[in-house]
């Protein structure tokens, strides 16, 4: 069940992959354009997820996620309202 969704990029090594982001029950999804060079869905387990970061794009703007797994892995998205996505992304963490 998808709860929100909106445009997203998430930074797969230097390429910035356009997309959209969705908050499901169970998971964030990321899934790129067709257009991208780097293509696919990204899939984010709540339970997976250890912190949440707010970062600036370009040390400027106030529209950046990092979110870091258990594993240490590290995914960097560019959202619109990025208050309102860490706020749904945490209360999905604590159910």
């Amino acid at each position: 069940m998808i709860k929100i969704e909106g445009s997203a990029n998430l930074f797969r090594s230097m390429e910035g992959v356009g997309g959209k982001l969705f908050l499901t029950n169970k998971k964030l999804i990321f899934k790129s354009h067709k257009i991208n060079i780097q293509r696919g869905q990204t899939d984010i387990k709540y339970q997976d997820i250890a912190q949440i970061i707010e970062r600036k794009t370009a040390k400027l703007i106030d529209n950046s996620i990092r979110i870091i797994t258990t594993d240490l892995t590290e995914f960097a998205f560019v959202v619109n309202e990025r208050e309102l996505w860490i706020a749904h992304i945490n209360e999905q963490i604590r159910l």
